[in-house]
C-alpha cells in the first residue's frame, strides 16, 4: 500500500515539473522587462529610456506576466501530459475540462462579472468566465483526472457505426461529461477548502513565521532524494498567502505573490519560502564540494576535483544541487542531514533580516541576478555576507564529519577511482549488474525532474 502510494506521489512530483519548466522563460521575460523599466538599471544604462526600450519592455512584461496569470490552465495541461505518458489527447481533455468545469460551476453558483470584481469573493475572471478562484490546486485536480480519463479509455472499443469516436477521440468526449459531474462538488467544497487553505498559512505565519520558514527549507530538503519535494512546496508556493494587486486581483501563492510584487513596483513582502536557498546553493554546496574534493585521496583528486568543479558551477549558477547532493547522501547520510538543518536555518536567517528573494526556477546566481538585483526591491547584497559565512561552515562541517566518521566520499573510496574505470561500451552493462539484473527492474524513466530543487 505505501509502495503505490509512493509511487503515485512520484509520478505526480514529475507531471508538475512540465508546467515548472515553463516559468524560468516567464520570468525570464518578466524580469527584463520589470528591470528595464525600473530606476535602478536607468541609471546606469540611460539609453534604455528611449521610448523604443520602453516599448519593448512593457511588451517584456506582458508576454511574462501573461504566463503566470494563467497558471491554473498552464498545469491543468502539463499535469495531464505528464501522466498520460506525454499524449498530447490528454492536454485537449485538459483544456476541454478546465472550461466546462469554470463555466459549470459560474452558473451553479450564478457567479457574474459585477460579483468578481468584489474581490473578497473568492470569484475569479478564468479565460473570460466568471467562476470560482480555484488557482494552481484547480487545475492540477482538472489534470490529474483528464489523464485518468486517457489511461482508462484510450483504447476503447465502439459499435461500428459509433467507430469515428473510439480510441482516442472517446477521451475528450468522457472528460467533458466528468468535469461537468466535477463541477458541482467543487462548486459546494472549494470554498471550504480555499477558506481553511488560507486560514492555515496565515495562521502559520502569524504563530511563528520564523519557525515556519525553517521547517520548509528543512523538510523540503530532507524529500529531494524520494522526489516529493515538489509536493511539498507547491502549495506554499501557489496557494498559501494573498496579496490584492494593481488590478484588483487576489494573488495567492509566495512565488506568484512576489512576481506580482515585482510588476507592481511595491515593496516586497513575499519571498520567505524562496531566499533561504540562495546562500545555500551559491555559496554553501560549492563550498561542500571543495571540503569532498581537499578530503579525497591525493592520487584520486584529478578526477574527483571535475566532478565537484562541474557541480559546484552547477549549485552555483543554476541551482540545480542533485549532483552534489546525491555525491555525499547515500555514504553520508549524517551530512545530508546536517545540510537540511542548515538549509533551514538558512531561510531563518534570510526572514529575519528581512531579505525577502525570489526565484522562478531555483536559487543560483541566474536568478538571483534576473530577479532579484536588477528589480533592487530588496537588501539582496546582504546574501553575500551570509553566503560567505555559510562557505566556511560548509567546509569546515564538511571536513570535520568526513575525517571522523571516515565516510567513503568520492575519492576516499578503498580502490584507485583511476583503476576502477570501466570501458565506455561496458558501462550500460556494469549500471544494470549494479541495478540487481533486468528482471529487477520493474519501470524505467528519466529522472531530470529531479534535478530541480
Amino acid at each position: 500500500m505505501f509502495k503505490k502510494l509512493f509511487g503515485q506521489l512520484q509520478r505526480i512530483g514529475k507531471a508538475l515539473m512540465l508546467p515548472v519548466a515553463i516559468l524560468p522563460a516567464a520570468g525570464l521575460l518578466l524580469a527584463l522587462g520589470t528591470a528595464f523599466q525600473g530606476e535602478f538599471l536607468q541609471s546606469y544604462l540611460p539609453f534604455i529610456k528611449a521610448e523604443g526600450f520602453q516599448n519593448v519592455a512593457q511588451m517584456m512584461e506582458g508576454a511574462g506576466g501573461i504566463i503566470f496569470d494563467n497558471l491554473p490552465i498552464i498545469f491543468a495541461l502539463g499535469v495531464a501530459i505528464g501522466l498520460a505518458s506525454g499524449d498530447g489527447v490528454a492536454a485537449i481533455a485538459a483544456f476541454v475540462g478546465f472550461i466546462v468545469m469554470n463555466k459549470t460551476m459560474g452558473a451553479f453558483l450564478h457567479i457574474t462579472p459585477e460579483n468578481v470584481n468584489d474581490t473578497a469573493s473568492g470569484y475569479a475572471s478564468v479565460l473570460g468566465i466568471p467562476t470560482l478562484q480555484t488557482g494552481v490546486f484547480g487545475g492540477i485536480i482538472v489534470g490529474a483526472l483528464a489523464a485518468w480519463c486517457y489511461n482508462k479509455f484510450y483504447n476503447i472499443s465502439l459499435p461500428s457505426y459509433l467507430g469515428f469516436f473510439a480510441g482516442k477521440r472517446f477521451v475528450p468526449i468522457m472528460m467533458a461529461t466528468c468535469s461537468f459531474i466535477l463541477a458541482f462538488p467543487m462548486g459546494v467544497i472549494w470554498p471550504f477548502i480555499q477558506t481553511g487553505l488560507n486560514a492555515f498559512s496565515e495562521g502559520l505565519l502569524d504563530s511563528n513565521t520564523g519557525l515556519a520558514v525553517f521547517l520548509f527549507g528543512f523538510i523540503k530538503r530532507l524529500l529531494i532524494p524520494f522526489g516529493l519535494h515538489h509536493i511539498f512546496h507547491a502549495p506554499f508556493w501557489f496557494e498559501f498567502g494573498s496579496y490584492k494587486n494593481a488590478a484588483g486581483q487576489i494573488i495567492h501563492g509566495d512565488q506568484r505573490i512576489f512576481i506580482e510584487q515585482i510588476r507592481d513596483n511595491v515593496p516586497l513582502t513575499a519571498g520567505k519560502f524562496m531566499g533561504g536557498e540562495f546562500p545555500v546553493m551559491m555559496f554553501g554546496l560549492p563550498a561542500a564540494a571543495l571540503a569532498i574534493y581537499h578530503s579525497a585521496k591525493k592520487e584520486n583528486r584529478k578526477v574527483v576535483g571535475g566532478l565537484m568543479l562541474s557541480g559546484a558551477l552547477t549549485s552555483f549558477l543554476t541551482g540545480i544541487t542533485e549532483p552534489l547532493e546525491f555525491s555525499f547522501l547515500f555514504v553520508a547520510p549524517l551530512l545530508f542531514f546536517i545540510h537540511a538543518v542548515l538549509d533551514g536555518l538558512s531561510f531563518l536567517i534570510m526572514y529575519v533580516l528581512h531579505v525577502y528573494l525570489g526565484y522562478t526556477f531555483s536559487g543560483g546566481f541566474i536568478d538571483f541576478l534576473l530577479l532579484n538585483i536588477m528589480p533592487n526591491k530588496t537588501a539582496w547584497w546582504l546574501v553575500i555576507p551570509v553566503g560567505l559565512v555559510y562557505g566556511v561552515l560548509y567546509y569546515f562541517i564538511f571536513r570535520f564529519i568526513i575525517k571522523k566518521f571516515n565516510y567513503k566520499t568520492p575519492g576516499r573510496e578503498d580502490k584507485d577511482m583511476q583503476s576502477n574505470s570501466v570501458a565506455k561500451n561496458d558501462l550500460p552493462f556494469k549500471v544494470l549488474d549494479a541495478m540487481g539484473g533486468k528482471s529487477n527492474i520493474k519501470t524505467f524513466r528519466c529522472l531530470y525532474h529531479t534535478f530541480k530543487s
